[in-house]
């Protein structure tokens, strides 16, 4: 996956497009009916750059009196503008029929108003970062900031309702400023406003796919026993907790024995909760969990490019006999680590996990009083503990 990764950046890092092309290729894009939405708005944003040098090519033609090279790159300045507003019109009505079924109730967001305000005005850092994708000057990068931040504004005055028709207004400006090619890109600054508003469009597409996608979880069930036997109530937790997370509107991936260190690790990214339920251990002062092909260890998780929002349920032995696993998921973004101090019984580790999930999701306590009224059942494991609350 990653040398795939790589040539992907390295094809896009000139063509303006790495963080889209992620986006597009994620399963809920296209379950939102914004996958094709997307590649349309990758290809005119590739024309409009190629466009702007056209512009620049047509301005030196221009200044040096070459009146045949002035008149190819206005042709070819137009065939491409023509191209990039062809993309965008492509968009138009994939992107407000996906939103009008939002809207309408017939497709529903997985996540509370709360929740998608809290995660996108965290995207900021990762829009810092994934600019230099884009060939964008100093100029441009803080336009692109600067409507980020006015959309950060909407949402927190208006909600989700206020972006999406900011969105649209946005849409249908860099539509009215495309109409015209050459007066489109006669002032340099147009372009500049253009390439910014192209890119701001992305991004809140994006930020939607992404606070769609950041609902998903990842149960990992017994997936350690070649050796040392299969975990039965391990095994049975995992279609317990996949069940109810599924009831309460998690889209879950469920993986049971056997699988690899790196298969837990890739799907540990990207999720909200993920819940592990197997052999764990802790040597050399380090907490580790267990897999056939090798133990996870805090370094694992360091290298990361994310872990669970809201938490990560260790549900292993001695997975919180210290706080060397705990602290980086919490130090990485992971709001609660949930694991226990000592061994604990196959069965009852699995009845005490539907119990918490019970407590917490339907009856709606907090995470540590759910800890504690489930622990009123099994009062001789007391031995859980939680980082982060």
């Amino acid at each position: 996956m990653e040398s795939s990764k790589n040539e992907i950046v390295g094809k896009y890092k000139s063509e303006t497009g790495a963080i889209l092309y992620f986006t597009v290729n994620d399963t809920y894009a296209e379950e939102y009916g914004l996958r094709n939405a997307l590649l349309s708005f990758i290809h005119a944003t590739n024309e409009f750059f190629k466009c702007r040098a056209h512009w620049d090519n047509l301005i030196k033609a221009k200044v040096l009196k070459m009146p045949k090279k002035k008149a190819e790159f206005e042709k070819v300045l137009k065939e491409d503008h023509i191209k990039g507003m062809g993309h965008l019109k492509k968009a138009r009505p994939l992107i407000n029929k996906a939103f009008n079924e939002l809207k309408e109730g017939k497709k529903k967001f997985k996540l509370s108003e709360e929740d998608f305000k809290t995660n996108i005005m965290n995207t900021e850092k990762k829009l810092k970062q994934e600019l230099m994708y884009f060939d964008l000057s100093p100029i441009e990068i803080k336009i692109v900031l600067n409507e980020f931040r006015k959309s950060k504004r909407i949402i927190e005055t208006e909600g989700r309702t206020g972006i999406i028709k900011h969105f649209i207004s946005r849409f249908e400006e860099i539509m009215d400023i495309g109409a015209d090619p050459l007066n489109a890109w006669k002032h340099h600054s147009v372009p500049v406003v253009c390439v910014g508003i192209l890119v701001i469009l992305a991004i809140c597409i994006i930020a939607t796919i992404v606070l769609i996608k950041n609902t998903t979880s990842f149960v990992c069930a017994d997936p350690h026993g070649s050796w040392d036997g299969h975990l039965d109530g391990a095994f049975s937790e995992g279609d317990q907790i996949e069940g109810f997370l599924n009831s309460h509107d998690y889209s879950v991936t469920l993986k049971k024995h056997p699988v690899s260190k790196a298969d837990f690790l890739a799907n540990t990214e990207n999720k909200i909760i993920v819940h592990l339920a197997g052999h764990g251990g802790y040597s050399g002062g380090q907490v580790y969990f267990c897999f056939d092909d090798g133990n996870v260890y805090p370094n694992d998780i360091s290298a990361l490019n994310s872990v669970p929002t809201e938490l990560f349920y260790a549900g292993v032995c001695f997975g919180g006999v210290n706080s060397t696993m705990a602290n980086i998921f919490i130090n990485k973004g992971t709001k609660n680590y949930i694991g226990f101090t000592k061994t604990i019984p196959d069965w009852d580790a699995k009845y005490f996990g539907d119990l918490f999930y019970e407590k917490w999701k339907v009856d709606g306590k907090d995470i540590r009083t759910a800890l504690d009224e489930a622990d009123d059942y099994y009062p001789y494991l007391n031995c859980w503990v939680v980082w982060g609350v």
